[in-house]
């Protein structure tokens, strides 16, 4: 029983990494600072890229002076209680909001209330370069074809601004049309009102991912923390809605997201992703919280799918690894951290001279392998003690060596359950030796980045320490 459940558990989280698409929806919040004093107390208390300064955003009215623009301070309370006197003049000041329908801007309101700024029409201090967030998406949302032909980066290009009022707002299921061949996906970022309702549901490949925003704004009575500014962004063709917004007023900047030819740098990175919105993160977590699931312990470990540099000479030393992880390689990561699982990033050997499966080590697991799908899918690796860097052996330079022999000085042999094979494109010459013959010789083998960790046995009725 506990082999069949693993078997389906790894099924399960296997399909989410094989997915081009696997992480096709990511999302976090960073905190507003909230410091009195003005712009400059606020700027400096953002410095850190910890926090952003408060949102200021300023728009053109509909009426009134040439050249007057109108402004409102995000979050409300940061203005001295003017929110709701600001909200209504900027509702005021919104144009309906429309959407495609077969190359066509069409206003239906069963089908999409809310009220929208087009970025002609307004501006903002609010920078997703300098939060980070634009660098996070580079690193995991963007799509494998785009970075095929080199250093890819993104580009956020501000679209509207939207509101969707109570008691009716929303906007029905529907699928964007991309503005160009170089757009891939949108960025939303909820600046903090007191609402409820409106989450954004995204869906792709039968999965679904909910950003619901008005519990986490930080203006409610109950939230203990901050104010936050929370984002999410995903891919074009994913189906996506907004629900119907209950109370208050949900405000959102809209960015499309394209693809530029090189990446573009930031001063810092925040991690500000939200991890366990993540189908992959709840794929592992019921995995490791299953007692059925390795009941027994053992070494899980998953091949990146992306191409690393790993093996060049001088690498030994440099602190590549987990900082280029990228993709669904770097959600991965990230969601082992979050469960508190302790991943380490390894070079793993090629198996023998191609990529025949080697048998565990354990003789009785080899012998169950036909009745036992747990023994089918572990197998023995030599796994390197770090991460990257060429080795170099004279072993297999002499008669009576084996193969075996030789993969011994790459690393220790373990067991490891696999959730799936490396594919050839990832590999590299990581691995020299000498070869016997007539004549002294040298061959290579190619070595892949596996991600590894170890679920611990389970006993009393939880994972032993």
């Amino acid at each position: 029983m506990s082999a069949e459940v693993t078997a389906e558990l790894v099924g399960e989280i296997a399909k989410l990494l094989k997915a081009d698409k696997g992480t096709f929806s990511i999302g976090g919040s960073i905190p507003i600072a909230t410091t009195v004093g003005g712009d400059e107390a606020a700027s400096d208390a953002a410095d850190q890229h910890t926090k952003s300064a408060p949102i200021v955003v300023r728009w053109d009215p509909v009426s009134g002076p040439a050249g007057e623009s109108r402004n409102m301070v995000f979050p409300p309370a940061v203005a001295a209680g003017l929110g709701d006197e600001q909200l209504a003049a900027l509702l005021r000041d919104c144009q309906p909001a429309t959407f495609g329908r077969g190359g066509e801007d069409v206003f239906d309101e069963e089908y999409r209330k809310a009220s929208k700024l087009d970025a002609s029409s307004f501006s903002s201090n609010l920078c997703p370069y300098g939060l980070g967030i634009v660098d996070t998406v580079a690193e995991l949302l963007m799509p494998s074809e785009y970075m095929a032909g080199g250093s890819r980066g993104v580009r956020a290009e501000l679209y509207k601004l939207n509101v969707y009022s109570a008691p009716s707002g929303h906007f029905k299921p529907h699928v964007d049309t991309p503005r160009s061949e170089q757009q891939f996906g949108s960025l939303v970022l909820c600046l903090p009102t007191v609402h409820a309702g409106g989450a954004l549901v995204v869906r792709h490949g039968g999965q679904t991912i909910t950003h619901d925003w008005g519990a986490g704004t930080g203006l409610n009575k109950d939230d203990a923390g901050p104010p936050t500014l929370q984002w999410a962004a995903f891919y074009s063709d994913c189906e996506h809605e907004v629900l119907e917004v209950t109370s208050g007023h949900r405000v959102t900047l809209t960015y499309n997201l394209y693809s530029v030819p090189q990446r573009l740098q930031v001063e810092g990175k925040v991690e500000s992703m939200d991890v366990a919105r993540l189908p992959l993160y709840h794929a592992v977590r019921d995995a490791v919280d299953n007692q059925l699931f390795l009941d027994k312990g053992g070494l899980v470990g998953y091949y990146c799918r992306h191409a690393y540099p790993h093996s060049a000479k001088g690498l030994e030393t440099a602190p590549l690894f987990p900082s280029i992880l990228k993709g669904v390689d770097l959600s991965f990561y990230n969601v082992l951290q979050a469960l508190g699982l302790k991943p380490w990033v390894r070079q793993v050997l090629q198996a023998g001279g191609g990529w025949y499966e080697i048998p565990s080590m354990d003789k009785d697991k080899h012998d169950s392998a036909d009745s036992d799908p747990i023994a089918a899918l572990t197998t023995a690796s030599r796994v390197s003690h770090s991460s990257a860097g060429t080795r170099v052996t004279e072993v297999g330079g002499y008669d009576g060596y084996t193969l075996e022999n030789i993969r011994e000085s790459f690393g220790e042999n373990l067991d490891i359950l696999w959730l799936n094979k490396p594919l050839p494109t990832t590999g590299q010459e990581g691995y020299v030796h000498l070869t016997y013959g007539n004549e002294a010789g040298v061959n290579t083998m190619y070595t892949y980045i596996g991600i590894i960790f170890e679920v611990k046995e389970w006993r009393n009725k939880k994972r032993t320490a």
